[in-house]
């Protein structure tokens, strides 16, 4: 076998694609800027983005290496080896995704030591690495079998398409997703989802390459039994896997508070996620920005928290990690009411509730921020507004605020 599997390296068309896969790679993680640098959790989901390029090209190499022996006038000389069938389809499949393992792991290596160079509080994630390693492996499987079937040259592009696709649309579908596109702190990997799809990659494996081992056969005798049995038990396996998917839930779940987030600040006091403290600088100064834009007109609380500390709803808390202009618009939605509560609220009064709800944000974000670029992107009526608002003096502006509070607060709901 291990004679084979040399062979089967020497002759891996991923041996001279690997500085290309690599760079891809590289270009993927690295090409998009991003707060993923100071974040564990962060940098660990985008460790995994290469699963997106080597997923397709690794089920187009196994289609390639697995459809070589019918293609090259082989499969009579391989069907009556001496070796049982399954020994030599192991071997070409190990070597497609051994090697496609190891491209595959430039990129985490790259982006973790990024992270640690930078100081990311906390440890990696492992999690989202190993899901990644799971999926390549399922896509292999995926390519090894497709290819001893359908010999054609055709195959290894069909394969890889068909392959990009699926992954893409499971993407949209948390309880069958392959990957994640990001890594907040306030979730993580369920790992009951997480130990279904590495043992799926596993079933996929049997499949695979004891349905390449049948297919390749026109002898009976041991061996194929052994192989059909095999093949009937990763086909199973891999059928009742996919099917406890929507099972075990979703591919994430929310992670609890920690008893000591980080916080810094007072009046208000701001805290946020350990992972995310390399951000709560900057969350400190965004908060004081927002209690004097406030100027006492609209009550603060008395600690503002990150997303996911303190319950959830549309006012559970800001965003860290989008930049400043996101941080602030998300603070001043923690801080404004989502929506009105009064039940008897009659069509104009709720119309009234939104205008002035807009107002009263965009007047709030142009202040936090100092970005009057905002303005263009509202309403022409409430840009000509907010703007001869601003025009005023502090205190008439801080009059016209609590004006405004008052109906989206509701506090006149009963009269």
């Amino acid at each position: 076998m291990i004679r084979q599997a040399l062979i089967e390296i020497r002759r891996s068309p991923l041996l001279w694609c690997a500085p290309v896969f690599i760079a891809l790679e590289l270009l993927l993680v690295f090409g998009r800027p991003g707060e993923w640098t100071t974040v564990w959790s962060q940098a660990s989901a985008r460790a995994q983005w290469p699963v997106l390029i080597m997923g397709p090209a690794l089920a187009a190499v196994a289609a390639w290496s697995g459809g070589r022996a019918r293609r090259d006038g082989m499969r009579e000389q391989v069907s009556r080896a001496a070796r049982p069938a399954w020994h030599i389809e192991l071997a070409r499949f190990a070597v497609v995704v051994l090697l496609g393992l190891l491209i595959y792991a430039v990129a985490p290596l790259a982006v973790l030591a990024t992270a640690a160079a930078n100081g990311a509080p906390g440890r990696p994630w492992p999690g989202y690495v190993l899901l990644g390693a799971g999926t390549l492996v399922i896509c292999a499987a995926i390519g090894h079998l497709a290819g001893t079937r359908f010999s054609s040259r055709a195959a290894p592009p069909l394969v890889a398409i068909t392959t990009f696709t699926a992954l893409s649309w499971l993407q949209d579908d948390p309880r069958f997703a392959m990957s994640v596109l990001s890594g907040h702190p306030q979730v993580a990997l369920a790992p009951s989802a997480l130990a279904v799809r590495l043992a799926l990659a596993l079933a996929a494996t049997a499949a695979a390459v004891a349905g390449a081992a049948v297919l390749g056969r026109r002898t009976m005798g041991l061996d194929i039994r052994f192989e059909r049995v095999l093949l009937a038990g990763g086909v199973v396996a891999t059928l009742a896997l996919a099917g406890a998917m929507p099972v075990t839930g979703p591919l994430r779940v929310e992670r609890p508070a920690p008893a000591r987030p980080a916080c810094a600040g007072e009046q208000p006091e701001v805290c946020v996620w350990p992972e995310e403290q390399r951000h709560l600088e900057d969350a400190v100064q965004t908060s004081r920005r927002l209690a004097a834009a406030t100027a006492n007109a609209i009550p603060l609380p008395v600690t503002l928290h990150e997303e996911g500390l303190s319950g959830t709803g549309p006012q559970s808390g800001f965003w860290v990690g989008y930049g400043e202009r996101a941080m602030a618009t998300s603070m001043i939605s923690a801080v404004l009411p989502a929506r009105w509560t009064c039940d008897t609220m009659a069509a104009e009064q709720r119309r009234a509730w939104a205008e002035n709800s807009v107002m009263l944000r965009t007047w709030l974000a142009v202040r936090v921020t100092g970005d009057d670029g905002i303005l263009e992107r509202t309403p022409p009526q409430v840009q000509s507004r907010v703007r001869e608002v601003l025009s005023r003096e502090p205190l008439q502006q801080a009059s016209w605020a609590r004006d405004r509070y008052e109906v989206v607060s509701d506090k006149n709901c009963a009269q």
